[in-house]
């Protein structure tokens, strides 16, 4: 189960911790009556208190979605999911190319690199990166994003790494070929029968 870091995790004492959420939590508030410079600036406050809690910088990341800021969101996404998965993000990202296999095989092993202190703040981060890259364009680094959140339970990038399967997408190339061939009466046992 995912747990919050607690104050000594992160090096703070309880009373600047509780601050620090407090911070977060008026910014998430901002965010959601539409006051996203406010709620930034809030985002911004709790991560100078503490720049190791990966929550701020999620939902930083997110508020500036909204803003149109998407490369300064993208760089609140890696420093999120730095920070939730306690590694150099150029570590993980090689853990995660040289990973092969489908998704399940190899949920085990990515959950037990990635788990730590905060696994729902980094797949809430790889979930959001994910999104960005494909509407960027960019769908493979968009898939390992989406497969590394899926193995950290999120059903939504669970779906979107499916799509984005190679694999999956040849097989539903395939099955929506031969249902197309089958409904227009071109399939092989269709075309058979009415030379017949």
């Amino acid at each position: 189960m995912d747990r919050l870091p607690s104050a000594a995790d992160l090096g703070l004492t309880d009373e600047l911790f509780d601050q620090v959420k407090v911070l977060d939590t008026e910014g998430v508030i901002l965010a959601e009556k539409g006051d996203l410079e406010a709620a930034i600036a809030k985002f911004t406050e709790a991560i100078g208190l503490c720049e190791r809690f990966p929550s701020p910088y999620n939902n930083r990341a997110q508020t500036r979605q909204l803003t149109s800021e998407i490369d300064l969101a993208l760089l609140d996404l890696d420093l999120a999911i730095k920070m939730a998965d306690g590694i150099d993000t150029r570590t993980l990202k090689q853990v995660r190319l040289s990973l092969i296999g489908p998704i399940d095989a190899r949920g085990l092993t990515l959950s037990s690199l990635l788990f730590s202190s905060s696994s729902s703040s980094s797949s809430q981060a790889h979930t959001q990166r994910g999104t960005i890259r494909l509407l960027r364009g960019l769908e493979e680094e968009a898939r390992i994003d989406f497969e590394v959140a899926a193995t950290l339970g999120n059903d939504f990038a669970r779906k979107e790494a499916t799509k984005l399967n190679p694999f999956a997408k040849l097989c539903n190339t395939m099955v929506s070929q031969m249902l197309k061939a089958e409904r227009e009466g071109t399939s092989g046992a269709g075309a058979r029968a009415g030379a017949m």
